[in-house]
């Protein structure tokens, strides 16, 4: 009676271990499956502002969502209308015949200023649309970006600059917003198109380019240009212009703050570069 009952003690808890077991096994696949599939919907559903929190380009494909292949028709509208609007402001600027729409308030603002003024109000409607897609990047749009880029006022410029990221790479996007920097003297217009030329930097023309313009403004761009582009230059050196930055040290006042910043930035490079 004894062993009969010890068997069928035996037989219950071997049925509960295995069922037990099973039901174990089920919910660990369960889980498994599960943070399987919230893994890749989180993936998929990365957004823009996390891409960019993540250090994703501008422009780039998140999550299998592509750029729009033309532009909408109510933000083409928009795009011509701010054309048509810059071209305007460009010719009451150089013609100088619009002073009875842009009045000094104060007796402070020229007019120079007040037309400019306007047109970096016009031009700051693009931004937002190419940023949120509405605007696909054409020739149109790489054509007043150009535009904007040649006028002659830091604050347009500045604005011009910023959309630069968005645009294709190219020489001619390159040379233009060189062009924009050397007719100024804007210190903050430097360190926004310093950020621009790295970019660029993966390009051994394009850097040879931008390289041979810096170490112009570094010996002749002014005290605030030649620190200005010391200070912020060490992310644009490699190895194929090292050797250029480090002739143009040379010629440089010696103690001055700008030869300071670039020696520190070539002294830099070369303990991160030593034994390579």
């Amino acid at each position: 009676m004894k062993n009969w009952l010890t068997s069928i003690l035996f037989m219950v808890g071997f049925l509960t271990l295995f069922v037990g077991g099973q039901g174990s096994l089920q919910l660990l696949e369960s889980w498994r499956l599960s943070s399987s599939r919230e893994r890749s919907h989180s993936e998929i559903s990365t957004s823009p502002h996390q891409a960019a929190r993540l250090g994703q380009p501008k422009g780039s494909v998140v999550g299998g969502s592509t750029p729009p292949i033309k532009t909408s028709p109510a933000a083409r509208a928009a795009l011509v209308t701010v054309r048509e609007r810059v071209d305007e402001l460009t010719h009451c600027l150089e013609s100088r015949d619009c002073f009875q729409f842009f009045q000094q308030d104060d007796g402070k603002l020229g007019y120079h200023y007040a037309v400019s003024n306007e047109v970096v109000k016009v031009a700051a409607e693009i931004e937002p649309l190419v940023e949120s897609g509405e605007v696909a990047v054409d020739q149109e749009l790489i054509l007043l970006v150009h535009q904007l880029l040649q006028f002659p006022e830091d604050h347009v410029r500045d604005v011009a600059l910023r959309l630069v990221p968005y645009l294709p790479k190219s020489p001619q996007t390159l040379q233009v917003a060189l062009g924009a920097l050397r007719d100024s003297a804007s210190a903050p217009l430097y360190s926004l198109g310093l950020k621009v030329m790295k970019n660029y930097a993966d390009n051994p023309s394009d850097t040879r380019v931008f390289s041979e313009f810096l170490a112009d403004r570094l010996l002749h761009g002014g005290p605030n240009i030649s620190e200005e582009v010391a200070k912020n230059l060490f992310p644009l050196l490699n190895a194929s212009n090292i050797q250029l930055f480090q002739g143009v040290l040379t010629k440089m006042p010696e103690r001055s703050p700008a030869s300071s910043y670039l020696e520190s930035g070539i002294k830099e490079y070369e303990i991160i570069t030593a034994g390579y």
